[in-house]
């Protein structure tokens, strides 16, 4: 069975996403390579600055994309922990 809470966190990210403006519009239409790269872009950038809220919510954006679950929970409570009043990207 799955974790209730894990279930009702990512449904609500996806709801809020999706009635974004701009949600199929974001980089999400890269190749495998160029997915990769930006993983590894928005990784590097939280190395040097880990209150970079924007790379940890893009990060998770792309982890609950690629369906990623556990891994895009992890970087938006982060991003939560750095500013609880962040809301999802730049809306």
């Amino acid at each position: 069975m799955q974790n209730p809470i894990k279930v009702l966190l990512v449904a609500t990210v996806l709801i809020v996403l999706h009635s974004a403006p701009g949600w199929s519009e974001t980089d999400l239409n890269l190749t495998q390579q160029e997915t990769k790269n930006e993983i590894n872009k928005l990784k590097e950038n939280i190395e040097k600055d880990y209150r970079n809220i924007e790379s940890l919510n893009d990060l998770g954006v792309i982890y609950l994309k690629l369906e990623n679950y556990d891994q895009a929970i992890e970087q938006f409570r982060k991003a939560l922990e750095v500013d609880p009043q962040y809301t999802f990207g730049p809306f």
